[in-house]
């Protein structure tokens, strides 16, 4: 079964249960290394929960012991098969992936890509598949009360960024069709369209008029589960283009910009990194929240190259030090 953990931050019972290659069926409930394997597998730091017996399972702080009850929340969250909110594995998982991006950047050839061309080698359907994926975890997030997550990631990716990518598809479209021959039946002219012939005079209404229509189903959306529903059947419906086509600008800046973000928070909350002139990690994360609601994506992609660069990280240590540690590290 494929991970979607990485990506949407989100855990249900059967993705913990096929992380640890175990069946899909759910821990027993009566079993305490079951129940603490199924934390390991959401991500939960599990080194000082121990089982006693088969049942018991207590949680040792500061040397003292206690028990973990059955009723504790993320417990019943596993056992039930429902959400468990966990950003944390979403933000290490973004920095593992915006650092390798970096590496890819500074390779040393006088021809190294930007962070623009890194992302566009990607191709262009990669920009509305990872969107899609991005506001269905959005919307679970919204259902289930996560307000801090889906708050944090909706800043980036929204429905004013996805109707500007919509907008800009059909102005991809336009041009496409545009460029293709016309050809002659019975008098009349025609297009060949993504393998379907469509008499000139007609293409207004039968190829851009549905776009138009989506691009307004999602400009009209009004909640999380809307704009999801909307994307998808937008990404559904639609033709795909060519991979060299460029990928939307609204787009390019909303995945620097929450890329810089998840990173940077990660940094200052789990590698030390602090801004200059920052003592605490308190401070470095009220200077990070500010450059967030003030910054343009790109701004904010220099602020976090300005915190590495602060913080004496090495983008190559780190690379090689997460391939020493288990995947569900990463």
């Amino acid at each position: 079964m494929k991970r979607n953990v990485m990506i949407s931050g989100e855990f249900t019972i059967n993705e913990v249960a096929n992380a640890n290659g175990a069946s899909q069926s759910k821990p027993n409930k009566k079993s305490a290394q079951a129940r603490i394997e199924a934390l390991k597998a959401a991500g939960v730091d599990v080194s000082n929960y121990f089982p006693m017996g088969e049942e018991m399972i207590v949680r040792v702080k500061d040397g003292v012991p206690t028990q973990v009850l059955d009723d504790d929340p993320v417990f019943s969250r596993i056992m039930e098969g429902r959400y468990i909110a966990h950003g944390k594995l979403y933000r290490r998982w973004v920095m593992a992936q915006m650092f390798h991006m970096l590496r890819e950047m500074n390779e040393g050839k006088w021809d190294a890509p930007n962070f623009t061309e890194v992302l566009q080698n990607r191709g262009y359907e990669y920009s509305w598949k990872m969107v899609e994926q991005e506001l269905l975890a959005q919307y679970k997030m919204f259902k289930h009360g996560d307000t801090e997550s889906f708050g944090e990631r909706n800043r980036w990716f929204n429905r004013d960024v996805v109707t500007e990518m919509a907008e800009d598809y059909l102005d991809h479209l336009r041009k496409v069709v545009g460029e293709i021959k016309e050809r002659k039946y019975r008098g009349r002219l025609y297009k060949r369209i993504f393998g379907k012939n469509v008499f000139s005079d007609e293409i207004e209404n039968v190829v851009f008029a549905p776009i138009a229509w989506a691009i307004r189903a999602i400009g009209d959306s009004k909640s999380a589960y809307q704009l999801y529903k909307a994307v998808a059947a937008f990404n559904r419906d639609r033709h795909n283009l060519r991979w060299q086509t460029k990928q939307s600008k609204a787009f390019t800046d909303a995945y620097k910009g929450s890329g810089a973000y998840f990173t940077m928070k990660n940094l200052i909350l789990f590698h030390g990194a602090r801004f200059n002139g920052c003592t605490t990690g308190k401070q470095s994360l009220a200077r990070m929240e500010n450059l967030a609601s003030n910054l343009e994506g790109w701004e904010l992609l220099g602020a976090m190259k300005q915190l590495i660069k602060d913080s004496g990280i090495s983008v190559e240590k780190k690379i090689a030090e997460w391939k020493k540690q288990p995947a569900s590290k990463k």
